[in-house]
């Protein structure tokens, strides 16, 4: 019978176990960061797609239907992201290279006026009424 690896970890002594729990940290925010979809980083965060079902209300194959899929109401990708522990933030990144938060839009209530943008990155101003705005087509 082969060891676990949690077995092998235990038995190592206090400041190795230190050490190995910050290489791990590090290691799945860097599989975060460079993340191209939800089932990536629900890994990098060691969740399960059963977890984050029962979190959503959602049976493990839908979970799994869901990380699948390149379209998603932002209501649903906000509430799988809450289900990692996590806040959704959404950024327009403009040709200049400037960054612009959409308020509102990617955050649930409680979080909106809690976050401060990221050196470089403006608030999109609020728009208050609708139908006298002029639109771009572009």
């Amino acid at each position: 019978m082969g060891r676990r690896i949690d077995d092998v970890i235990a038995k190592l002594p206090k400041e190795r176990r230190k050490a190995v729990a910050k290489k791990a940290n590090e290691m799945a925010k860097e599989m975060i960061a460079h993340a191209d979809s939800l089932r990536v980083v629900r890994k990098a965060l060691s969740k399960t797609q059963t977890k984050i079902g029962e979190d959503l209300g959602l049976s493990q194959n839908a979970v799994s239907q869901l990380e699948g899929r390149s379209d998603l109401l932002l209501s649903t990708l906000r509430r799988y992201v809450r289900a990692l522990g996590a806040d959704l933030d959404l950024v327009v990144r403009m040709k200049d290279g400037s960054k612009v938060l959409l308020e509102g839009l990617g955050q649930s209530a409680e979080h909106r006026g809690r976050m401060k943008p990221d050196s470089g990155v403006k608030r999109a101003a609020k728009r208050r009424g609708r139908g006298s705005e002029s639109r771009s087509n572009a």
